[in-house]
């Protein structure tokens, strides 16, 4: 039975440090917990369908903003070698 800090803690790395499920077991197999790439990927769906009417509700907030503000910060990107 996984913990809520454990499934948090795949999460944040699968969707926030870009951390593949397979890297992740292999990471933690090395730390003695063996913990299969396709039973996070069940846990993931398990929780965005659970999660689900949370993300509804927040966006129905938003959605009543007179307006909605979004981040338009310029990104400079580093040109190759080609570029």
């Amino acid at each position: 039975m996984a913990s809520s800090a454990l499934l948090a803690h795949l999460m944040v790395s699968r969707f926030v440090d870009h951390q593949p499920w397979h890297r992740q077991s292999v990471i933690l197999r090395r730390q003695g917990v063996n913990i299969d790439r396709d039973v996070m990927g069940r846990w993931a769906r398990k929780l965005a369908w659970l999660m689900a009417p949370l993300g509804e509700r927040l966006l129905a907030h938003i959605l009543k903003a007179p307006k909605i503000h979004g981040d338009e910060t310029p990104v400079t990107l580093l040109m190759g070698e080609d570029g």
